[in-house]
């Protein structure tokens, strides 16, 4: 009986590691074919941010100077906002500010970084708390109607705590406007499609409009607006985007919904009613390694920009460290996200990965 059961245990490890390293053969293969094909979209994606930088610098030229309107209690809403909401990016905050830099600005880096990402934060739960469509598109359009500034019927500007501190950045530090508009339409996009997204493009398409945007803007915020920072923001920004995808989808399927792209889906044969009523096959592993090959592709691509950035734009990218280790760990339980190790682990090692980036650099 014991020979039997250490027959099987063998031969368990051995599939194991057969299939890891399957796993690993067509991850490369994908990768190399990705590579082929990232340059192209970057090029384009640099070009069409420094077409909406061009854009937000003729209407600032234009438009008209207000009193700033934030205070204190509104940085406080949306510090308290992003730590209970998003803590890493929360954390990585804490080390944007330069008082050479920041003296002169009544907000700081940190509050205004700590703004944007409360500005996603809203955006992103309107789904998750509106159960009918046409609802969730009315509040985004609230969020639409007050980063142009519009006002009611009764002539009432539109007042939220993370517009108010919007507002201020962007007229204090002249952000490019555009970036903020292409979180709001992206979100509304998401929120009117029915179904799932067609292909991996459309979510790298969404990740860049949303997590990428961003990045954009933290890094304006720093005073750095170069093609090396966007091409890497671009890439950190989707391989973020495609790693949030990934590590939401066992919460986002018991809410009846799932952002796993339905081309992939169907070419491993993975039906979504099956994954909705929580009939979970082998193949979904086979879909979340394409998609974690996406990701990886973008995220290497990235890193490997960063040492053409001056040092201060990579506390832009921290955040980034928490979707490479991601990965990695997706890789050890066979791209299973499922897995229960992948959301049971201590915050204090990434904290202190994060911390060491930030002294090296």
């Amino acid at each position: 009986v014991w020979e039997k059961m250490l027959a099987r245990v063998v031969l368990l490890r051995s599939a194991t590691r057969s299939t890891i390293v399957t796993h690993s053969m067509r991850r490369m293969s994908t990768m190399e074919k990705k590579k082929e094909t990232d340059d192209d979209c970057c090029n384009e994606t640099v070009e069409k941010t420094r077409i909406l930088r061009e854009e937000s610098k003729q209407r600032s030229t234009s438009s008209v100077v207000s009193p700033l309107s934030s205070s204190p209690k509104d940085l406080e809403y949306c510090q308290a906002l992003v730590r209970d909401n998003d803590y890493y990016n929360f954390f990585c905050s804490l080390f944007l500010n330069d008082r050479k830099k920041t003296g002169s600005f009544r907000i700081s880096n940190r509050d205004a970084a700590l703004a944007l990402h409360a500005l996603n934060i809203e955006t992103a739960r309107v789904r998750d708390l509106t159960k009918e469509q046409g609802i969730g598109i009315l509040r985004l359009r609230y969020w639409q109607d007050m980063l142009e500034q519009k006002k009611e019927s009764s002539g009432v500007l539109l007042d939220h705590p993370v517009g108010r501190v919007i507002s201020d950045i962007v007229q204090e530090r002249k952000l490019t406007r555009g970036f903020l508009r292409n979180i709001v339409n992206a979100r509304i996009a998401d929120q009117s499609r029915v179904g799932p997204p067609f292909t991996i493009q459309e979510i790298e398409d969404y990740s860049e409009k949303t997590v990428s945007s961003v990045l954009y803007l933290t890094l304006e915020l720093l005073g750095i607006r170069n093609v090396e920072a966007d091409h890497a923001a671009s890439h950190i920004g989707k391989a973020i985007g495609l790693v949030t995808i990934l590590r939401g989808t066992p919460f986002h399927l018991s809410r009846g919904y799932t952002y796993l792209p339905l081309q992939t889906l169907a070419s491993k044969n993975v039906i979504v009613e099956d994954l909705m009523r929580g009939e979970i096959k082998p193949e979904l592993q086979d879909v979340c390694l394409e998609v974690a090959t996406v990701a990886l592709s973008h995220y290497e691509h990235g890193k490997k920009l960063f040492a053409r950035l001056p040092p201060n734009a990579r506390r832009a990218f921290y955040s980034s460290e928490l979707a490479g280790d991601y990965l990695r760990r997706l890789e050890e339980v066979n791209f299973d996200v499922f897995n229960p190790s992948l959301n049971h682990q201590s915050r204090f090692p990434m904290q202190l990965r994060i911390l060491w980036n930030h002294l090296r650099s």
